[in-house]
């Protein structure tokens, strides 16, 4: 679904249901990681883009305290629930509870709303692994400050639904996807440092694209956000430090062999990361595509080598794709959610003979066919544009 037709249907389906048409529509988009995705970790960088897929929320103030939404993925239930009331959680409704949690932070900070009526939906690919929850909290975030003039910067925005979303899950949510969700530029990625909570933003070419690979393999067991977390909390502790961040080379090597070996290989990859982020960042400001790939390449290597991923599917195609563009970009696995995929940074005109390699080269030869995801770095959170939505009409 394009965004054009998604703007089309949350707002007839917003007609439909309530009646009349809808005031207000914003979007958020959903983010990708790119390099250092251990924010909140250990203190570290990290870069990512918001992509050009948008959770979209259509909605009108109304003249009583009642917030009524209907969420295009489950039609046949609209959830209902009175402002002026203390806002109780569902039995079973997740993305419910998500809307109901942010409007609980919001309330929770002095601000006092009352009748909404909305509608929410998105246009996410179904394997696209994307945490589209963080990017609804942020969209009901941008939707209140919309209708009320609420005089929220962007960040807080972003910090009411990393906060919601870690009330939800009972643990440290993403900040960065809540960051990049909120605050992207177009045509732009984010560097953040978790510690600092600087933003740099970072220009990826419109010559460029970023192209997601994804194997259609069985589930595989991988690491989630909370081992990581641990394992980082559990070796800064070891070390005597605040975060792996504050370890220096000098520390680790001295130390690093009354470590589990496992362990070593994680530590020395996040170690690694922040130097690879940053000097991504510089090779993507000054267009030097070869050292992007160079950067790219390495990231890949260390990881597979750290997880135990060489020769994998994944290590195959992320390869196979940097041979093909001849280092003017590559690519690299990661861990996106609980699911290995290939993410690359590659010239725009190259993605043909991608497609057309890793058919000839990969899927002819394993008979595992591969989804792809292309495309560019998008804004973050805000209104829907007059244009976009005189083209939806």
């Amino acid at each position: 679904m394009t965004k054009t037709t998604l703007i089309q249907s949350v707002s007839r389906v917003f007609s439909e249901q309530w009646g009349y048409s809808a005031a207000q529509l914003v979007q958020a988009p959903v983010v990708l990681s790119i390099m250092g995705s251990t924010l909140e970790l250990d203190d570290g960088l990290s870069l990512s883009c918001a992509l050009d897929y948008q959770v979209v929320a259509a909605a009108a103030l109304r003249e009583d305290n009642l917030f009524r939404i209907i969420h295009l993925d489950d039609l046949s239930h609209a959830d209902v629930f009175a402002m002026d009331m203390p806002i109780s959680l569902l039995a079973d409704s997740e993305w419910a509870n998500d809307v109901r949690q942010v409007v609980k932070e919001l309330q929770s900070v002095g601000y006092p709303f009352f009748g909404v009526d909305v509608v929410i939906g998105h246009n996410v690919p179904s394997d696209l692994p994307v945490d589209r929850r963080m990017s609804t909290n942020v969209v009901i975030a941008q939707l209140l400050k919309t209708l009320y003039a609420l005089p929220l910067t962007q960040q807080q925005i972003a910090f009411a639904a990393q906060k919601a979303l870690k009330v939800r899950r009972s643990e440290i949510g993403n900040m960065n996807d809540a960051f990049v969700a909120a605050e992207s530029l177009s045509h732009h990625g984010l560097m953040i440092d978790a510690r600092s909570q600087q933003i740099t933003p970072m220009v990826l070419p419109e010559s460029m694209s970023l192209m997601v690979l994804m194997p259609q393999l069985p589930t595989q067991e991988t690491m989630t956000w909370n081992d990581w977390r641990q394992d980082c909390q559990h070796i800064a502790r070891f070390m005597g430090v605040k975060a792996v961040r504050d370890m220096t080379p000098y520390m680790f090597d001295t130390q690093k062999g009354l470590l589990e070996g496992k362990v070593v290989k994680h530590i020395h990859h996040i170690m690694a990361e922040n130097d690879r982020t940053q000097s991504l960042v510089q090779a993507l400001k000054y267009n030097d595509f070869s050292h992007v790939g160079e950067i790219l390449t390495l990231a890949n290597n260390d990881y597979c080598y750290a997880f135990e991923l060489n020769d994998s599917d994944q290590d195959i195609l992320a390869h196979l794709v940097t041979d093909t563009v001849n280092g003017l970009g590559g690519a690299r696995v990661m861990n996106c959610g609980e699911q290995l995929i290939v993410v690359a940074i590659v010239p725009t005109e190259s993605i043909e003979a991608i497609k057309h390699n890793i058919a000839e080269s990969y899927e002819s030869i394993t008979g595992i066919s591969v989804n792809y995801v292309v495309n560019s770095a998008s804004k973050g959170a805000g209104k829907v544009s007059m244009v976009e939505m005189a083209t939806a009409a």
